[in-house]
């Protein structure tokens, strides 16, 4: 099953919003982003958080309409958006959009990114949308569509990845090399006419499609 979480962070746009909308089976607001959800009419199958980002108007008017809610108090062992995925996987989700789950908060958006890295393990493959990003973990080998001249960017999510090659690029690297954590050689990437291509032996890779 297909799962679209809306969490409190930088709002989605309308047209982000129902473009992933009709992609899946399955919605859950993560706290605020029902807020989110509730000024564009997409009314969430489940609403889960504290509520301590929301008002309290807000909040009935989602109670209202929303087909199950689960709140929690405000001191808890994970974020709500951690939580939403987890009743995700409880109801059969497999596949998993994050929507609002980056923004001012650095911290947040670094835990979301995490969250990316720790789910991959159990099986369950998350990505991270917003209205400039396209955030997903990599598989050893795996080729990469896009538009001419769209921006692309490649980080290490563990210590070292080795032997990481990229084919079809703007900028390749045809002998592989190894990248260390986070290091900025692999970013800003673009697509030419034909798909990309990368690999690697070993390793965590973060991809990251950008459209400023």
């Amino acid at each position: 099953m297909k799962v679209m979480i809306v969490s409190g962070g930088t709002p989605p746009s309308e047209t982000l919003l129902v473009q992933y909308k009709e992609k899946v089976d399955f919605i859950v607001a993560a706290d605020k982003g029902g807020e989110y959800l509730l000024k564009y009419n997409v009314i969430p199958d489940l609403l889960i958080g504290d509520f301590d980002s929301m008002s309290k108007e807000i909040l009935e008017k989602l109670k209202k309409v929303t087909k199950e809610i689960l709140e929690f108090p405000p001191e808890k062992d994970y974020t709500d958006t951690e939580i939403a995925i987890m009743e995700s996987i409880k109801r059969g989700g497999k596949k998993i959009y994050l929507l609002g789950a980056t923004g001012t908060r650095i911290d947040h958006t670094l835990g979301n990114i995490g969250l990316l890295l720790s789910y991959k393990k159990k099986g369950i493959s998350l990505e991270i949308i917003d209205n400039n990003n396209r955030m997903y973990l990599a598989k050893n080998r795996i080729v990469l569509n896009g538009k001419q001249g769209e921006n692309v960017s490649f980080h290490a999510l563990s210590n070292t990845v080795k032997n990481f090659k990229i084919a079809g690029a703007k900028y390749n690297i045809p002998q592989g090399k190894d990248i260390s954590l986070l290091d900025p050689a692999a970013i800003c990437n673009e697509f030419l006419e034909t798909p990309i291509s990368i690999e690697y032996d070993e390793g965590e890779v973060l991809i990251l499609h950008s459209f400023d």
